[in-house]
């Protein structure tokens, strides 16, 4: 297994060995699919009521697709022309052997002492989904511009594998199914994913929005201009977490982790923050698919590892929800149309 490649600093210049901004004035689509678990369900029902109208493969109409954990298996599967429907198929059919319930003396033990879900289903997953023949293939052979977050916690720096039809001969020659499960490899969820000799964790860290990441790519890696390039982002249904000054108290470790809820409140946080700079940085180039669920609706989701069939409906439903209210914007639909 070959190592990740080291990565210098991006030149933006145009000057030195940096190759030339691209002249011609088409828009740039970049397509930024958000990390979640399993409500990455809701990005791919999307996906698919997309495909189904406009009769086309999602991921043909973008330039570029970035994608983080979930969001970075659904970049790669559109990459290597996955349909929608199939991404959507096989997350609702995986999903429950993935976060299997086990005893609550089981799940406690741990969580206090390794990762309550193992890689093994995820592993069958990505396969089930990409094809085996695909999954195994080396990242550097995919065509289809493609970047995929994590995080390297050996060197302690991020780690964004990129295709060959990104990168080029700088691409990595990892395999696109340990791309995607070193991306998905959430602390408190699941063991580090180690690449070569390094251990890989999730890129939810440093990009669950990871439209920033699509945006520095396509300007770096592939050389557009800032005013080409448009970023369409598919979130995951996620609910912005907080609570009231009066019961946050001082809080232990154990519960800033559990009950407080850190690691998701960390990611909400910054996924906001990526979304505010990105629409102060392309205005209305920038355009954001998400449905926050409505108090009724937050039990069933708002853990990203819950599969009932409850939250299966509820995030195919608010999926079916932003459809009917995204698909006639015209910002939205210049994506497919033109």
């Amino acid at each position: 297994m070959t190592p990740p490649d080291h990565e210098p600093p991006i030149d933006l210049s145009t000057s030195g060995s940096a190759r030339p901004v691209r002249a011609d004035r088409r828009r740039v689509q970049v397509l930024a699919l958000s990390g979640g678990g399993y409500r990455g369900l809701y990005s791919a029902h999307f996906l698919h009521k997309a495909e189904e109208h406009y009769r086309l493969s999602a991921g043909a109409r973008f330039e570029l697709l970035v994608g983080t954990s979930i969001g970075g298996l659904i970049a790669a599967a559109l990459a290597l022309d996955t349909p929608a429907s199939v991404i959507d198929d096989r997350i609702a059919r995986h999903g429950p052997r993935i976060f299997r319930k086990t005893r609550v003396w089981t799940r406690l033990k741990q969580f206090a002492v390794r990762p309550p879900y193992s890689t093994a289903a995820l592993t069958d997953a990505v396969i089930a989904t990409l094809g085996r023949e695909k999954a195994e293939m080396s990242l550097s052979a995919v065509e289809k511009p493609l970047a995929i977050s994590a995080v390297n916690f050996t060197h302690g720096r991020p780690e964004i594998f990129r295709s060959g039809g990104l990168a080029g001969a700088a691409a990595n020659a990892v395999s696109v199914l340990d791309a995607v499960l070193a991306s998905a490899a959430a602390p408190t969820y699941f063991p580090p994913r180690t690449v070569g000799t390094d251990a890989m964790i999730d890129g939810g860290l440093i990009a669950n929005a990871p439209e920033l990441l699509g945006l520095s790519e396509a300007c770096g890696h592939l050389n557009y201009a800032l005013e080409r390039v448009y970023v369409m982002a598919v979130g995951t249904a996620a609910r912005r977490q907080g609570a009231a000054l009066s019961s946050i108290g001082q809080p232990s470790t154990v519960k800033w982790m559990v009950r407080r809820g850190l690691f998701q409140a960390a990611l909400g946080a910054q996924e906001a923050l990526a979304v505010a700079q990105c629409r102060i940085l392309l205005g209305d180039r920038y355009y954001r698919v998400d449905n926050e669920p409505k108090e009724g609706q937050v039990a069933a989701i708002r853990d990203l590892d819950l599969t009932s069939p409850e939250a299966t409906a509820t995030l195919r439903s608010l999926a079916v929800e932003s459809w009917s209210h995204h698909r006639s914007r015209p910002a939205f639909r210049r994506y497919f149309e033109e």
